[in-house]
């Protein structure tokens, strides 16, 4: 059963204005121009090299973010995942290239130490059951692999709800430090932690520490 945010199903959240800003030609080009850029800019401050082995984008949507890890990554192998099964279809006619599943974030079928770097734009605020998300991507991502997300934090999702009427979970309405603790508690390490637009948008990219295990990419 799908989790719910007051009685809406959390998958059916996501619908209306923000739905079709999803869809949309300014998403393509905030992750295109912004986005995807921003992450890679700040890892790359911060020493931290990202593989170019097993990617995977959680949470694709349309496909869009994963369009534009193809093309500025070129991975040896790329994943994409969603719950909504119509933006798994518009990611896998996007990117024919990257393998794109159904998924829900809080329960992956992927094996343990998966992927060598995964990002994730703009997810958690829609998932009530946040902190096991951010347990799963620790889970599948290789010893020595990145984690790089964008999200939105409390404050932005209440104005979001406050002025344009857009549901969001409660659960999921974390404060940037709430995150950032929820991550290091999950066993990742914060290499760099930013927050933007008068803080209403934040990055972050983690690491997963290598205790001499063996990457799973061939």
């Amino acid at each position: 059963m799908a989790a719910k945010v007051g009685h809406m199903p959390a998958d059916e959240a996501m619908r209306g204005i923000e739905r079709r800003f999803m869809y949309s030609p300014l998403k393509h080009l905030m992750q295109r121009a912004y986005e995807v850029p921003s992450l890679l800019r700040l890892a790359r401050r911060h020493g931290v090299t990202i593989s170019s082995g097993r990617v995977l984008d959680a949470g694709c949507g349309a496909g869009f973010g994963l369009e534009t890890i193809a093309h500025t990554l070129h991975p040896a192998e790329l994943h994409g995942c969603d719950i909504d099964p119509s933006a798994v279809q518009r990611a896998r006619t996007r990117v024919p290239e990257a393998i794109v599943s159904l998924e829900d974030v809080t329960s992956m079928n992927y094996p343990p130490d998966t992927f060598d770097a995964i990002f994730m734009f703009g997810v958690l605020h829609h998932v009530p059951r946040w902190q096991q998300a951010v347990s799963e991507l620790e889970r599948i991502l290789t010893p020595g692999g990145t984690l790089l997300l964008d999200d939105h934090p409390k404050r932005s999702v209440d104005l979001m709800e406050r002025i344009l009427r857009i549901p969001h979970p409660l659960e999921s309405r974390f404060r940037w430090e709430e995150l950032t603790n929820a991550i290091g508690d999950a066993g990742l390490s914060v290499v760099a932690s930013e927050l933007h637009l008068a803080g209403h948008f934040g990055y972050v990219v983690c690491t997963k520490p290598d205790h001499g295990s063996v990457s799973s990419t061939p």
